[in-house]
């Protein structure tokens, strides 16, 4: 070839968190390989069925017995007309009612895809919000290409991968830096643009970036939330688990107040200490930050989503809340 024209552009998706969690072993006798798929599925599928409204469009990547496991573990018919499958094997006329009609429509019925890497090349649907990779990829480029099809609208989306040693093994197809890539203890956005020889610019939010750098980010909502766990609530302490809920509500409160560099800073936020019992009261009632912006609509967004998560992780840890 006597002329030609390199075009390269870079592989990061800063708005693509990557996140790799172990799931069960599917070998070994402790577990089967359809136990260690439901520990994963189940939880996402029951999100799912309880509030498909909100539901993130999410495409779920695995073998394609999976894919059709995946599918049949949902028994409410309304959950499965927001659910599809993609297959190799469709007729052109499926898959294109599928890949533009369903996903690449803003307003598509389906919530959640079950794919195989036919799922890939030529897709475009722009407000993907989570990839689930259920085991890994064989190779970083194919891992790459997948996740490459969440947030291409440019908002924050998400990256999932579940693997095991199984999954590992010398007698799988899956490259050795996509094995070093679900072991790294370091950032893992590094990783895969050192993998590509692409300058790695780091995040100024981490918990943004993967689950390595998400432990050392000290963003007001990632402080809130390590409140949390230095808690140490007695399992029969029941009265006293509403004044916990107060008490790091108003932390929350002072945190954000703290930032905002004028007087009675609380008039501006409107994360009054009078807020917080009225919050309190009736936290049982809230089921998404939008309710708490209904209730209290001179709350901004982002303080409602950082109140309701603090409300579900003390539901979570205190049941009786």
């Amino acid at each position: 070839m006597k002329s030609f024209t390199t075009i390269s552009a870079c592989v990061d998706r800063p708005n693509v968190k990557i996140t790799i969690i172990k799931r069960l072993p599917s070998a070994g006798g402790k577990n089967t390989a359809e136990e260690s798929f439901k520990q994963v599925m189940e939880p996402l599928l029951r999100s799912l069925c309880d509030d498909a409204d909100n539901f993130p469009k999410t495409i779920v990547y695995s073998k394609l017995k999976w894919c059709g496991n995946g599918y049949n573990m949902v028994c409410q018919e309304a959950a499965k007309k927001v659910i599809q499958m993609l297959r190799t094997w469709l007729c052109q006329a499926l898959r294109n009612k599928i890949l533009v009609d369903d996903m690449a429509d803003v307003n598509g019925n389906i919530s959640l895809l079950f794919a195989t890497e036919a799922y890939g090349m030529g897709a475009d649907a722009p407000n993907i919000r989570r990839i689930i990779h259920y085991g890994p990829p064989t190779s970083v480029e194919t891992y790459m290409q997948e996740i490459g099809r969440a947030g291409r609208d440019g908002l924050q989306s998400e990256a999932v991968l579940y693997f095991n040693n199984n999954d590992l093994g010398g007698n799988t197809p899956v490259r050795e830096e996509v094995k070093q890539f679900c072991r790294l203890k370091s950032c893992r956005r590094q990783f895969l643009c050192k993998h590509f020889d692409w300058e790695c610019v780091a995040l100024l939010i981490k918990h943004n970036c993967c689950d390595i750098c998400k432990v050392d980010c000290n963003c007001i909502e990632c402080l809130s939330n390590s409140a949390f766990d230095d808690l140490d609530v007695a399992e029969d302490d029941k009265e006293g688990t509403p004044s916990q809920l107060q008490t790091l509500l108003a932390a929350y409160f002072q945190l954000e107040n703290d930032l905002v560099d004028m007087p009675k800073s609380e008039i501006f936020t409107g994360l009054s200490s009078e807020l917080v019992p009225k919050i309190v009261k009736n936290c049982l009632s809230y089921k998404s930050a939008e309710e708490i912006c209904r209730k209290f609509p001179f709350l901004k967004f982002e303080y409602a989503c950082n109140i309701f998560k603090i409300i579900l992780n003390v539901k979570s840890e205190c049941p009786e809340v």
